[in-house]
Parts: structure tokens; sequence; C-alpha cells
């Protein structure tokens, strides 16, 4: 069997079989040293980029682990669910539905929530009438009659991007609180769809240097992007390019270009991957001072991600359908909030 060596920036190869080198070209080159060039981007995509979210919690998981930690206690009795004190009622109803759901789940008795309503009609409750940290200091707790425990919760936006929720569960005759956990939450799409945040939208507009590790070996790039749709968005950009590996040659090309991408976000950022097409201009100078003009119109397969809100890593594959060619690029985004 042989084997395809790819030479000269995957537009030409070399044939090797019983140790002889082939000289081999062909309008559609072979697949694999395609994807051979995609391995590092997208493990860094895949991989990498979604650590920086790993220390923050999901809501649904926040809510099932302050479930387990309530009816895991033996002596807890019935539950009453009040209050989830936060901006968006959307979320004060999904996290009071859910919470409930996943104590009955874990083997909790709860107070029927209709009955809990009744109630709060006809008491002017105030989270800081709700428990108090010293006994006796609520004595409107008897009005819940059946119930031995109330959980009670906050949300609160410590800084953009960064959601805290706080839960409690207070004894219904003392006051006195017997759990309490807050958690740092991550934006997922569901916590990010009840705050209706705009983290599933990217604004920026940045610059970034690269390179095709071959022609050109340098790449500066001016890019911005329109996000008018959740989860998606338009990125306009401009490519200059510059050098050859050829000391003898000099380089320069403009590739004006447009991307549509899919975008998923995460806590400060978020991973895209999308396609899109440009238009090349290039001019290469020979030592003889001749020059060659090339105009090409490209389709373009991008994948990359926003780091912290500052960073832009990407790669994206390029073809006229005859030649392929590729850039790496790292660079500084401002993203507008």
């Amino acid at each position: 069997m042989g084997e395809y060596r790819i030479l000269e920036n995957l537009t030409k190869c070399e044939y090797t079989t019983n140790g002889v080198n082939i000289p081999y070209r062909k309008k559609h080159l072979p697949l694999a040293p395609v994807f051979k060039r995609l391995f590092l981007p997208l493990l860094i995509c895949f991989v990498v980029v979604p650590l920086f979210s790993q220390n923050r919690t999901p809501i649904n998981r926040a809510i099932d682990d302050f479930a387990k930690i309530v009816t895991s206690n033996k002596d807890i009795g019935t539950i009453a669910v009040l209050r989830f004190v936060t901006n968006e009622s959307g979320l004060e109803n999904y996290f009071i539905n859910t919470l409930m759901e996943k104590i009955y789940a874990n083997g909790g008795d709860l107070l029927e929530r209709r009955y809990i309503d009744l109630i709060k009609s006809e008491i002017d409750f105030s989270m800081t009438g709700y428990v108090s940290d010293e006994i006796g200091k609520a004595p409107w707790i008897g009005h819940l009659e059946g119930a031995n425990t109330v959980i009670y919760g906050s949300h609160t936006q410590v800084s953009w991007g960064n959601e805290q929720m706080t839960l409690t569960a207070a004894n219904t005759e003392t006051g006195r609180i017997r759990f309490q956990k807050s958690y740092n939450l991550r934006k997922d799409p569901i916590l990010a769809g009840l705050l209706k945040d705009d983290s599933a939208r990217l604004w920026t507009i940045g610059a970034s240097i690269g390179s095709s590790f071959s022609m050109p070996l340098v790449i500066g790039t001016a890019h911005g992007t329109l996000a008018p749709f959740r989860y998606s968005f338009l990125e306009l950009g401009i490519d200059v390019g510059f050098l050859t590996r050829k000391s003898d040659e000099n380089y320069f090309s403009v590739c004006p270009y447009a991307h549509y991408a899919f975008f998923l976000p995460f806590d400060r950022g978020g991973m895209y991957i999308g396609s899109g097409v440009g238009y090349l201009y290039s001019v290469t100078t020979h030592s003889d001072e001749s020059s060659t003009i090339g105009r090409k119109i490209l389709a373009d397969g991008t994948i990359g991600a926003n780091i912290v809100d500052i960073f832009d890593v990407s790669y994206t594959l390029r073809t006229n359908f005859t030649k392929v060619t590729n850039k790496f690029s790292v660079g500084y985004t401002y993203r507008f909030k």
C-alpha cells in the first residue's frame, strides 16, 4: 500500500509506494490531510475551552442538589416551598415548580402550592420576615399549618455574567435555619432564556493575528460580529496577508469575507462553528520583478471560541475547489454588553 504526503500548502501531493516517491497532482485532494489539520482547533474548541465554565453549576443541577440535601434528612417533615426572590417572574415560577418536582422525586412530603399562595396573599411577606437567624423572630410561620420546614431562595447578579443563587431551609416552629447553600450558576441556555439574557448574542469588534503556515505566513485580521438572533451571528471581516517561505518573493493579499455561524454560549464566552464566502486579491512579486495577480472567490468553513469575552481563537479552512488553504488566528475582541 502507498501513502500520500501533502506538499506546498495542500495543493500538491507526493505518492509513495515501495519506497519510490511519485509526484502526484489531482484536482480534488484526499480529505484525510484536511481533517488532520482540523484536529488541533477541534480539540481546543470542544475540550479545552469549556473548562473555563466548569466551576459553575447549571440551575437544574443546583436545584436537584439542594432537594437531595433537604430530603436526605429523615426528620425534615412536610416541606413548604415559599418564594424565590428575583426580578424575573419566569425564573421564580421555574424555580418553585422545579424544586417541588425534585423534592417529590426524592421522596419528600410537600405542602400543596395553592394553599401556600392563599396564605401569602393574606400576609405581607418579605424576605427579612420569612425566617430569622434568631429563634422566635418569625411569628407568622404558625400560619403554615402542616409544614415543618419552609424553603426560600434568591437570585443575585453579582456581576455581568456572574449569577448566584442562595437557597435556605428553615424550621417552621423555631425559625432556625437548617440548611443553607449558595451556587454560582452557569449561564446555560435554560438560565439565559429565563433571564431574557443577551449572552446568547455575540456582538463584538476586534483584531487578530495568525498564519496559514505557508503563503501568506502572516495574516492580520480586523473583524466584527452582528447578532440580531440568539445563538447565531454574522461575522464581517478582512484579512491582510504578508510574506512567503521563499526569500526571493514578496507577497501581499487582501481578503474580505462574510461568515454566518452558530453560537453556543458559556460563562463569559462561547464556541461557534459556521461557513461563508470570501474574495481573495493577491499580488506575488518574483525575483525578476514580474508579478502574478490572483483573484479568487473562496468558500470558508470556520470554527472557534470567544474566551472570557476578551480573546478570540479561530481556525478557518478555505477553498476555491481546486486548492485548499487554512488560517489559524488568535486575537482580542471587545464584546458589547
